[in-house]
């Protein structure tokens, strides 16, 4: 090697030394491509590497089990060669979001579903030919699943009655537009999930009354909460409760009419009501709602004065555990 003052530093090769080139192929398969890139690449940049040659072909194959999400939506090209290399391949997913996929049947998601137990995430939405059947193994092999969403997916209540026997550790689920779901199901449902933090029942056509008196009992967890557009018949009581329940809870859309009292409490918590509205249609409904009113300041005043007295208890106890105590 050869370096003079200002210049740059030249490097001489002696004859009789072979210059060696590195690829792509020479790098650790499992250590670097597998293990650390994979990772970070999308199943279509797979697809095209695996089309480039016979070596690039195998390499990518491999890479695939190296995949840890997958996101396919509306795809319709090309289907077979794409999907059968990710359900033969694909071993570690921890996040699948499919939607609206004509073509996806009960069987392919059986075994993609099977083929990686340790989902975390799963959405899937608007695929028609997708069953209850189709999604089972979500509950008996999915043991680490955290979040589901399956809007626009109208299976029954066998799906849920099975993965409540399963699964409790749920923190999202999403269910909007189902219209197949009963309201006894749901409730059982969010009996068995006490860790849910955000909950989405857009448009769900079940009765979801009583679902909400399990959610004010059960999720203490909760800072989200959609149920606009459903069949609602509670009392502001229900709906109190499930704010003074879950002290983290910043969103409630729903629509139906509360007392003034009632919206004025949640807007102080500071919770965002959405389409939450107070409003009177005539004049024995504006008296109705007047004794309703009236039986909610008690109500509230109660509840304030009990949590008053539950501190006023703790502070004394803790003087009690302070005071220096006599030889």
């Amino acid at each position: 090697m050869e370096c003079s003052s200002g210049e740059n530093i030249v490097e001489i090769i002696p004859d009789d030394e072979e210059v060696s080139e590195t690829t792509i192929f020479d790098i650790p398969v499992q250590d670097i491509m597998v293990d650390r890139l994979a990772k970070y690449l999308r199943w279509e940049d797979l697809v095209n590497l695996r089309n480039c040659s016979r070596g690039a072909r195998e390499l990518a194959d491999c890479m695939f089990n190296g995949l840890t999400k997958i996101q396919i939506i509306h795809y319709t090209g090309c289907v077979k060669c794409p999907f059968d290399v990710i359900l033969q391949y694909c071993r570690k997913l921890r996040k699948i979001y499919l939607s609206n996929l004509a073509w996806l049947t009960d069987d392919l998601l059986v075994e993609l579903l099977c083929r990686n137990p340790h989902l975390e995430f799963f959405h899937i939405s608007l695929c028609t030919n997708i069953t209850a059947t189709g999604m089972i193994p979500l509950a008996t092999h999915s043991k680490k699943l955290q979040f589901l969403f399956v809007p626009h997916m109208n299976f029954g209540d066998e799906f849920l009655n099975v993965f409540n026997q399963h699964n409790n550790q749920l923190q999202r689920i999403d269910l909007a537009w189902n219209e197949r779901l009963t309201g006894q199901c749901l409730e059982k449902f969010f009996q068995n999930q006490p860790n849910l933090k955000k909950i989405r029942l857009t448009y769900v056509k079940a009765d979801v009354s009583m679902s909400l008196v399990t959610i004010a009992k059960v999720c203490r967890k909760l800072y989200y909460m959609d149920i606009s557009h459903c069949m609602v018949e509670v009392d502001d009581r229900v709906i109190l409760d499930i704010a003074e329940n879950c002290p983290d809870l910043r969103t409630m859309f729903l629509n139906m009419s509360v007392h003034r009292e009632t919206k004025e409490y949640l807007k102080n918590r500071g919770i965002d009501t959405g389409g939450l509205c107070c409003c009177v249609r005539n004049n024995e409904h504006r008296m109705r709602r007047r004794w309703e009113a009236e039986e909610l300041y008690i109500h509230l005043r109660r509840r304030r004065q009990e949590r008053l007295g539950r501190q006023g208890n703790q502070e004394r106890g803790q003087q009690v555990e302070g005071a220096p105590q006599r030889e």
